[in-house]
């Protein structure tokens, strides 16, 4: 699917589930831009399921945005200076697990850290419940509304993605 920085596709809601993995191939043709958002759409009625996954390019490196309920945890890979704006495909890989999320591009083997990047996960939700669809290359969500109404420690931008998506 291709974008061009103003639309954005939806597909199915992520399962809630205790352990997931995602993976795309991303051509980028801008450093900047969400490549996707699973999570509330509005101020939901009950508060207490703030939970939600996204990723963005900033600067032209991959960012990922993992809350569970218990907080956000923002990683990034530790050599932020390859930008995967460089007209090649770029394989991501996202999983994470009740306590920890890894963050993965393209194919990463073992011992290359600037490649991969692993962090443990905020506080003691255990369940990815998103509650709303996955959002692919854009929003229609208030991430600034959401941000204070749910107590979020940080979002990803709200800058639409330009570039392709497949695989995903």
């Amino acid at each position: 699917v291709s974008f061009d920085g103003t639309g954005w596709a939806w597909y199915d809601p992520l399962p809630t589930c205790a352990s997931g993995f995602l993976s795309l191939t991303l051509i980028a043709q801008t450093g900047n831009g969400l490549l996707l958002y699973a999570g509330p759409t509005s101020v939901p009625p009950d508060v207490s399921v703030t939970d939600f996954v996204a990723v963005e390019l900033r600067e032209g490196s991959p960012v990922l945005y993992l809350d569970l309920g218990s907080g956000t945890r923002r990683l990034e890979l530790p050599d932020r200076s390859r930008s995967l704006v460089d007209g090649r495909a770029h394989e991501l890989e996202i999983s994470w697990s009740q306590r920890s999320v890894q963050m993965r591009l393209d194919q990463c083997k073992s011992g290359q850290p600037y490649c991969s990047a692993s962090a443990g996960l905020v506080g003691a939700s255990e369940y990815l419940n998103t509650n709303g669809p996955l959002q692919v290359g854009g929003l229609t969500t208030d991430l600034q509304k959401l941000r204070l109404a749910l107590n979020w420690d940080s979002i990803p931008t709200d800058v639409g993605y330009s570039g392709c998506i497949q695989n995903l």
